[in-house]
């Protein structure tokens, strides 16, 4: 075994005399790797990283105990980390399993830049792999999850995570370890079938063993051919998604309207057109909104609406997604922060910031003005508007229910909402538009859009503000 594992080691990519952290939990696997690693013929600068999750009460402390006993008596530095996992995962609102995988890769990765460490060693092995597929197909995974656990993961420039017994079944490490009479500690939690994994290991594939004694090895293979597969398939994904998206994106994110500031938190713009000329849509899109969070209930919801002029919005956990007028845009979730309401006197003259717009208010007497409420496009929107109409106060917030106005050149009232559809303002950027106010709560303008008709500049108009709004 000690020759595969150096062999795996050098395919791997692991040098001679590098500095690797083996994450030590006690256990059989990790106790095994960590033994490997220190005889192999790499001359490797080693040492070993445990953490105290505190879930196990006593187990828990006694698993410390074990390795600090055990390092110590085979001469390897270790680095141990306590940590309240229960009070992790509620703060940061994670289950029990993510919070201790969240607190163990950080500190790994603190360890690392610490020590100068080139790898950190994981002990997976080819059960966990094969676990791990059979897990991710039950949830209804798309192809990358079917290549299950990656052999290595480039962290940066300097940092890489290093699986190196994963071509290694439970069978091979737990003959090994007789064999070098190696201890370990067993988790007592490992046994309990409530927990999917554990059902899978104890019960779904000892049912496989039965049909294919070879079924772990046979299901790794599949990873092996699967994730070739994958390989080749992103490349082809990669065009598609280039032709679909890549000039949407950039036509949205630099319309050059100040009145769209919403598109600074674009990240995905995705041409439905295109998308529907394409053998596999449906493919493209998993492979994008997986990417992003979405799950795939809301995959098969958006996959749905195509070809059906009906908006559709839902969030992951970072970002948002809104489907509408033949475009389906991915927003960064800082897009929902709401602007804060602005009050000012009408007499103020400066520049204030809204949301990531600017607005500039200027203020002078007009001899022989003129009427002014065209929508400008460029740099900035400018728009110019009877002061003595307005009144002592003005308020600048976003647009509330209900909220109409006379649109300038208009004789009617219209709903803001209306408006904005009607100018393809798409929802969150709806919320990013300042409406100007007086103290009465009548709508002056639509800040960077169109004003009132009702506060227009005539031939009588012997003051004027106006409203310059650049997006910052």
């Amino acid at each position: 075994m000690q020759y595969k594992f150096n062999k795996d080691m050098v395919a791997l990519g692991v040098e001679e005399g590098a500095s690797v952290i083996a994450a030590l939990s006690g256990g059989i696997d990790s106790m095994i790797m960590l033994m490997l690693l220190k005889n192999s013929n790499l001359d490797l600068k080693l040492c070993a990283a445990h953490v105290n999750f505190h879930l196990r009460g006593d187990e828990s402390n006694e698993d410390e105990r074990f390795v600090t006993d055990w390092c110590r008596a085979n001469d390897i530095p270790l680095f141990i980390k306590h940590s309240d996992t229960y009070q992790y995962a509620k703060e940061n609102r994670l289950s029990v399993e993510m919070a201790a995988r969240e607190i163990r890769y950080n500190w790994f990765f603190e360890l690392a830049e610490q020590n100068g460490a080139n790898y950190i060693a994981i002990a997976h092995n080819a059960n966990d792999n094969a676990e791990t597929l059979l897990l991710n197909i039950t949830r209804g995974c798309g192809l990358e999850g079917c290549t299950a656990i990656k052999e290595s993961r480039t962290v940066n420039d300097n940092l890489k995570i290093v699986r190196p017994l994963l071509t290694f079944t439970r069978e091979d490490i737990e003959h090994c370890a007789r064999n070098l009479g190696i201890p370990f500690r067993t988790d007592s939690t490992n046994s309990d079938t409530k927990f999917s994994r554990n059902r899978i290991r104890h019960v779904v594939l000892p049912a496989l063993e039965q049909i294919n004694p070879s079924a772990v090895r046979q299901l790794n293979r599949s990873i092996s051919y699967l994730a070739s597969a994958n390989r080749l398939l992103q490349s082809v994904l990669k065009e598609q998604e280039m032709f679909v998206s890549d000039e949407c994106t950039k036509m949205q994110d630099n319309t050059g309207y100040a009145h769209y500031p919403a598109n600074r938190y674009l990240v995905k713009a995705i041409d439905i057109e295109r998308l529907q000329t394409l053998m596999e849509p449906k493919l493209l899109l998993h492979n994008i909104l997986s990417r992003y969070g979405f799950t795939p209930a809301q995959q098969d919801k958006l996959s749905s609406s195509i070809g059906i002029d009906k908006p559709v919005s839902f969030i992951s956990d970072n970002y948002l997604l809104q489907k509408e007028r033949g475009v389906v845009k991915i927003y960064s979730k800082e897009v929902e922060k709401m602007p804060k309401e602005i009050k000012l006197s009408s007499s103020f003259f400066g520049t204030i910031q809204y949301s990531d717009l600017a607005i500039c208010i200027n203020q002078k007497e007009c001899n022989s003005c003129k009427v002014k409420g065209e929508r400008l496009q460029g740099e900035y929107v400018k728009l110019t508007i009877d002061k003595e109409l307005i009144g002592e106060s003005l308020s600048i917030s976003t647009a509330q229910p209900g909220d109409r106005m006379r649109p300038f050149g208009m004789r009617g009232m219209k709903k803001v909402a209306d408006i904005l559809s009607d100018l393809k303002v798409d929802l969150p950027n709806k919320k990013f538009i300042p409406v100007i106010k007086n103290k009465d709560g009548k709508i002056v303008a639509l800040a960077g859009i169109m004003l009132d008709d009702s506060f227009k500049v005539t031939s009588s108009t012997r003051n004027i503000i106006e409203f310059i709004v650049y997006s910052l």
